[in-house]
């Protein structure tokens, strides 16, 4: 397979992986989860958005629809992050 192919199916991957944890978190169900599961889905959707997305748009000569889709899941990623970082940040409170 070709390594550009690759590299288009772990953004795709990712960028599904990202929308699949926003649709838990937005209609609530992330609180039926274990706690450290629900943190460890929460983390691994932003920090794959952000290795795979930063990587993407540093290494890999996939052109630009591949480097628009690896800004915006790069974006996703970020602000997974950001989004439980503030929500610790309030329930340590």
């Amino acid at each position: 397979m070709n390594k550009i192919k690759v590299w288009f199916v772990l953004l795709v991957l990712s960028f599904f992986y990202q929308v699949s944890f926003l649709y838990i978190y937005f209609t609530e169900k992330l609180v039926d989860f274990n706690s450290r599961f629900a943190d460890t889905y929460w983390i691994t959707a932003g920090l794959f958005g952000v290795i795979i997305g930063t990587y993407i748009m540093i290494k890999v000569n996939i052109g630009l629809f591949g480097k628009i889709l690896a800004l915006i899941v790069m974006f996703f990623g970020f602000g997974l992050i950001g989004l439980l970082l503030l929500a610790l940040a309030i329930t340590s409170m």
